[in-house]
């Protein structure tokens, strides 16, 4: 158990990574486009440049410039594969569902297996967050969601996601 406190630090830093591309990932879909790959563009630029250090007003800036950047929207395009889309369904799970984080996990990471069986990704999604909501009213007969509060900072687990992903999702 040696090794509990790094592993734990790099949980935290890959929550917090996470944590900030799914806030800049909505930032861009709000306020720039609302076009996946330009979004998912836009919040590896920004958790980049928070990662190096930068303020706020450097992220944005960043996260501006490489949504106009049309070779950065074609390397994320080329690379868009599995992680991108867990990034879509934990945001669906959250903005329509209005789950916690960990509910919007579970949605997401259900919705990942439905996809890759179904043809139909909207639907596969849909169809994991009325399994879980299901299985919460039937275990305590209550609203959709029944964590106190909001989980935030709750990482996908490393297995649910593949090898294609922005650098700015992998852990630290």
């Amino acid at each position: 158990m040696g090794n509990r406190p790094e592993r734990c630090s790099t949980l935290s830093k890959a929550s917090s990574s996470f944590d900030e591309y799914v806030t800049w990932y909505s930032w861009a879909w709000m306020n720039l486009v609302r076009e996946v790959v330009v979004c998912h563009t836009a919040a590896a630029a920004a958790v980049q440049t928070l990662a190096a250090g930068g303020d706020r007003s450097a992220v944005s800036v960043a996260a501006l410039e490489a949504a106009a950047d049309v070779a950065a929207v074609g390397r994320t395009r080329a690379g868009y594969g599995t992680r991108h889309r867990y990034v879509e369904r934990f945001i669906w799970a959250r903005s329509n569902l209005g789950l916690c984080d960990l509910h919007c996990h579970d949605v997401a990471r259900v919705a990942m297996g439905a996809v890759a069986s179904r043809s139909n990704a909207r639907s596969a999604t849909e169809d994991a967050a009325r399994a879980i909501i299901v299985e919460d009213l039937m275990q305590t007969n209550v609203g959709a969601c029944t964590c106190e509060g909001s989980r935030t900072g709750l990482a996908p687990r490393k297995s649910d996601l593949d090898e294609d992903a922005p650098r700015a999702l992998e852990a630290s």
